[in-house]
């Protein structure tokens, strides 16, 4: 970087001009990474997907951002976060695959950008496309997700997301109610270990098909009752998704229901986070 600035800065108006640029880039960077920046007031549709990226930890995109929001319209540049958004989740957040092969990929889509070589989103795309997951490996990666650790904030964001495709209703994660309720319990009683033996019931407890959004106040009421007295809970729930688990287990909870929960929930996902170009 030295070396290339004395190359470029050889005299006191050069010195200028660059503290210049690196002011307004510096502000343009910090709205990369705060949905709450003052740049997305004019830009509404633009805060969702900021506070999407914040939530996957993603930035080797930055330099594809700040080439879209430097040559497109407040539009296009929205699609290209989308864009963005929908390759992070699905290539990082889904498939845990390598993050050093984004980086040459999205500078490679940032110089055409700048060089006049991708001059909309669907150009940006094609240069993206080997980083974009097929429909078919990212759903066999969905049915397999498991939400342990410290990702409850993205385990709910995930739900909120795909209760919309089920329901029809947005769910903002940030504001639902809803609490994250583990269909088999996360501290279950000696029933549900009977039910399930101590190897299944670790692999289970926090697959995404074992979690669903419920009302905390019947949350609180059935968090370690037997299935039987949760199934009546979720049957008159608010949130579509957890109406449908009675007419899956109409009975009794189970590891081979689970799966199949997961994958239904994985078809959708396929359509929930999707390119609009692929």
């Amino acid at each position: 970087m030295f070396k290339l600035i004395r190359e470029r800065v050889a005299n006191t108006q050069d010195v200028f001009a660059l503290l210049d640029a690196l002011e307004s880039r510096g502000e343009m960077f910090a709205s990369f990474f705060d949905p709450n920046h003052g740049d997305w007031i004019d830009l509404r549709e633009a805060k969702p997907l900021i506070r999407e990226l914040v939530l996957f930890r993603t930035r080797q995109m930055t330099p594809l951002l700040f080439a879209a929001r430097e040559r497109f319209s407040d539009r296009d540049f929205v699609r290209v976060l989308k864009l963005v958004s929908v390759l992070s989740f699905r290539y990082t957040i889904v498939g845990s695959l390598n993050p050093n092969q984004l980086e040459p990929v999205y500078h490679g889509a940032a110089k055409a950008i700048l060089d006049g070589k991708a001059a909309t989103p669907a150009n940006v795309f094609d240069r993206l496309r080997g980083i974009y997951v097929t429909d078919a490996q990212f759903m066999e990666n969905f049915a397999a997700l498991s939400m342990g650790g410290r990702r409850r904030k993205l385990a709910k964001y995930i739900l909120c997301k795909l209760e919309k495709e089920a329901g029809g209703a947005d769910r903002d994660p940030e504001t639902d109610p809803g609490s994250i309720e583990h269909i088999l319990p996360a501290n279950p009683t000696e029933d549900w270990i009977d039910a399930f033996g101590s190897d299944q019931r670790e692999a289970a407890t926090h697959r995404i098909g074992n979690l669903t959004l419920l009302e905390p106040a019947k949350n609180r009421d059935i968090s370690h009752a037997p299935f039987a007295e949760k199934r009546s809970a979720y049957a008159t729930s608010e949130y579509a998704l957890t109406r449908r688990i009675p007419e899956l287990a109409p009975e009794e909870w189970t590891f081979a229901l689970l799966e199949e929960r997961q994958r239904r929930l994985a078809q959708s996902a396929v359509k929930t986070w999707r390119s609009d170009f692929a």
